[in-house]
């Protein structure tokens, strides 16, 4: 870190933008006007003699305001990450990091909360057009728009009552135990893991179509034999009303214990032309 004179002549060029944008105009970084309070030299390596002469008419009308980060701040940010998150990171990679935890920028920006919770609404129009609209047109499904709709609203509750729980014993354990807290979450993992794949099947995908025994007898005894001689033992076959979603034949193997199944979807059944297993197919 440059000290006295030397360290004086670096000023990090978001202060002399932040100035730039107030004024509404280009200065010259060499007007002693232009120049606010250096914010300290911490991150001096993201200075740049001359932030404007050719971005300046970009940045103008879309840049609102600057946010600059002291020293201290900076600091305060690499021994948060080191310390919590194991990571070794540079001054000028932690100034964001340091700027998005200055309680004055949450003051100042009431809606930073609000935009936090609306990434995922913000992906809408894309998971629209790429999971209904394409497939509509190529008839792969025959869903409707508030179906639709229906079923992201409720995959987003879901999702949000498992993860807030989740995130936030994480979290808890990330600051009680900060020196430790990759070990016990990571031994936590595993166990999490196979107990969600075992609720899985009779818990939460329920939620969205409806299972029923499969009700072609041959088929069902023909899978069966097949999962005995495989030396894979399931509780049943089930059969699910896979078409509220798609036209395309699928099936899937699911669970974990006494949970394991196999689900064909009525789109697969309304298709299949099965006979008798094969040694081929075992």
């Amino acid at each position: 870190m440059l000290q006295g004179s030397e360290a004086e002549e670096l000023t990090v060029a978001a202060g002399e933008l932040q100035v730039r944008i107030r004024r509404g105009h280009c200065t010259d970084w060499h007007d002693a006007e232009a120049l606010p309070d250096s914010p300290g030299v911490e991150s001096a390596g993201q200075q740049t003699e001359a932030p404007g002469k050719l971005t300046w008419p970009t940045v103008r009308p879309l840049v609102k305001g600057i946010v600059t980060v002291s020293d201290n701040e900076i600091r305060d940010t690499m021994r948060f990450l080191f310390e919590r998150m194991k990571l070794v990171v540079e001054p000028s990679g932690a100034s964001a990091l340091a700027a998005r935890r200055l309680p004055r920028l949450h003051a100042t920006d009431p809606g930073w909360r609000a935009r936090k919770r609306t990434v995922q609404v913000r992906g809408l129009p894309l998971a629209y057009v790429s999971g209904l609209v394409v497939e509509r047109a190529f008839g792969l499904t025959k869903q409707s728009t508030p179906d639709w709709f229906a079923e992201q609203l409720k995959g987003l509750a879901v999702g949000t009552a498992l993860q807030i729980p989740l995130m936030t014993s994480a979290f808890i354990v990330i600051r009680r135990r900060p020196n430790d807290w990759w070990l016990i979450l990571a031994g936590a993992t595993v166990p999490l893991m196979v107990l969600l794949s075992n609720l899985a099947p009779v818990l939460l995908m329920p939620l969205f179509n409806t299972f029923t025994p499969l009700s072609d007898e041959r088929l069902r005894e023909q899978l069966l034999a097949l999962t005995e001689r495989s030396g894979v033992k399931v509780a049943d076959i089930y059969e699910m009303d896979m078409s509220r979603q798609s036209e395309k034949p699928n099936a899937m193997f699911t669970g974990l214990g006494n949970t394991k199944r196999i689900i064909l979807g009525d789109t697969l059944l309304r298709c299949l032309l099965y006979t008798s297993p094969s040694p081929r197919d075992s």
